[in-house]
């Protein structure tokens, strides 16, 4: 006898004792299985003249229905009644966007482990965004826990959460757990989030050096020689327009322009040590900033007109920008004085 039965283990503990059952968890179909019945789906033989043709066209059709299929699984999960009728993939992302919704301060603990490399159980999470895997545990037993259903449904709990709860249970839950969402932290808390240890401790690990160009060699960034030389605080560098008094400049501040356009980076600061260097943060899109040799003088121009004694300070100070930006976006423009780190 089989039965089905949810992860909800009250619902099938007591006739498991009395059958002397044993549980059998089966996963969900994984992509490479999806991608078989989209291909065995749209497989027509064909015959006579037109063969050819045929298999061209029949070629096209499964790409383009793959592609349809594959984001509708990124979206609501490998389920085949929702992925394959378009109906069913409406209604159960309305679902979703709704069992996202349902999550407050009362429960919001119950997925604090969502997307994590730990073990997640927890009988109490809605099973129309997260669902239950067979993993091996450490002990190389076979255990049942939680899984967002999705990636995409991954990325919503967890921006939902960072909306709702304090900073600090933010970057514990985005960072100690797991650093794949650098980017919500960035959404979440923008520049700031230079100022907060646990985040730099992940930043510095997954910086990624981008060759200047004419430069036969690259060198680490100062930001990993000396993770706790990062901003502790934050000034503002208010419109010129203004008229500002300058300012004595300092290490260990953040400095955020109030200005939107402000060139080259979205804030900066400096370290003493491992060397004098100038660190720009550019968490904007790669089309927005650009390191050409006319934004740079821009640039110069601007830290000049806020800090004391800018052109003493400046005398062989080392320059370094951090990006954020998806690994598949186009690189930006590199200039020749500038080192470059991506995230």
């Amino acid at each position: 006898m089989i039965v089905l039965t949810t992860p909800y283990e009250n619902n099938f503990e007591d006739w498991r004792k009395h059958k002397k059952a044993v549980p059998l968890i089966i996963n969900c179909p994984d992509r490479i299985d999806v991608k078989a019945m989209c291909f065995w789906k749209e497989h027509i033989q064909p015959t006579g003249e037109q063969a050819e043709e045929q298999l061209e066209e029949q070629a096209r059709e499964q790409a383009e229905y793959w592609e349809t299929v594959e984001k509708r699984m990124d979206e609501v999960g490998p389920i085949p009644r929702c992925i394959f009728n378009e109906l069913e993939y409406r209604i159960q992302l309305t679902a979703i966007g709704t069992a996202v919704k349902d999550i407050n301060a009362s429960n919001a603990t119950d997925y604090m482990s969502v997307g994590s490399d730990k073990i997640w159980i927890d009988e109490y999470v809605s099973h129309t965004i997260v669902k239950f895997v067979r993993v091996r545990a450490v002990s190389g037993i076979e255990v049942g826990c939680n899984a967002p259903v999705s990636r995409s449904a991954m990325a919503t709990i967890t921006y939902h959460l960072t909306h709702m709860t304090p900073p600090v249970d933010v970057f514990n839950l985005l960072l100690r757990n797991f650093g794949c969402f650098l980017w919500v932290v960035f959404e979440y808390a923008g520049t700031a989030a230079f100022m907060n240890p646990h985040a730099v401790d992940i930043i510095q690990r997954k910086l990624t050096k981008l060759q200047p160009e004419g430069r036969l060699t690259s060198r680490s960034s100062v930001l990993s020689d000396n993770p706790r030389g990062h901003p502790t605080r934050s000034k503002t560098l208010k419109k010129l327009s203004d008229n500002p008094a300058r300012m004595n400049l300092e290490c260990g501040v953040l400095y955020l322009p109030a200005v939107g356009n402000f060139p080259l980076v979205d804030a900066l600061f400096f370290m003493q040590s491992p060397r004098r260097t100038l660190v720009g943060l550019q968490t904007t899109t790669a089309n927005a900033r650009h390191t050409q040799t006319s934004t740079v003088k821009l640039f110069k121009e601007r830290v000049a007109s806020y800090f004391n004694g800018w052109e003493e300070f400046a005398r062989d100070l080392s320059w370094e920008i951090i990006y954020v930006q998806h690994a598949d976006s186009t690189p930006i423009m590199t200039g020749r004085n500038v080192m470059i780190r991506r995230i």
